[in-house]
């Protein structure tokens, strides 16, 4: 079952790490503007959140998610769309789990699995934490608030121990990333 399911993620994370490259820019009016051929996945803004990696601060500046049948998933960034970099967190879930609850990944209870049920990867200059590597513990939140408004919150320790934290409830467009 986990690699079915390891099948399934692995389509939807490269159809959401592609997407880096197209962007939207706010329109003087507010809107959102398409220019880029309508993706409505993408959102550039001032700060849009912020994630913390081992004490150190980023603010999340892009924010893409990527909805399937199954899953969420989002990746977020302290670039701007467009611009070059290394540095994102993807992290995404089973639509199961986007309930609004705050879900320990260490729990029994929750029967919680790495790559089958959430899958989390981190990337700067210096650092590369891929999908194949399970955090040792933590929690996370996921809720689609409505009207456009995800909350998405974990607080991780990575398989070396070092902490990974966001905080992130913004807009995003209503549609999937292609």
């Amino acid at each position: 079952m986990k690699k079915t399911l390891l099948n399934i993620f692995l389509p939807l994370l490269i159809s959401v790490a592609g997407a880096v490259s197209v962007s939207c820019e706010k329109a003087a009016d507010g809107g959102e503007d398409t220019s880029d051929g309508g993706n409505p996945g993408v959102v550039e803004g001032d700060v849009l959140g912020t994630y913390e990696f081992d004490g150190q601060a980023s603010e999340i500046r892009t924010a893409v998610y990527s909805v399937s049948d199954s899953y969420l998933m989002f990746r977020f960034s302290p670039a701007n769309p467009g611009e070059d970099t290394d540095s994102f967190v993807i992290f995404g879930c089973k639509a199961y789990w986007a309930d609004g609850e705050q879900h320990d990944i260490s729990l029994e209870g929750d029967d919680l699995y790495h790559n089958d049920d959430y899958i989390l990867i981190y990337s700067d200059s210096g650092h590369y934490y891929s999908e194949y590597r399970e955090p040792q513990a933590g929690t996370f939140t996921v809720n689609n608030v409505g009207n456009g408004f995800f909350m998405v919150e974990f607080d991780f320790s990575l398989a070396d121990g070092k902490p990974l934290k966001m905080d992130f409830f913004n807009e995003m467009q209503d549609g999937s990333v292609e």
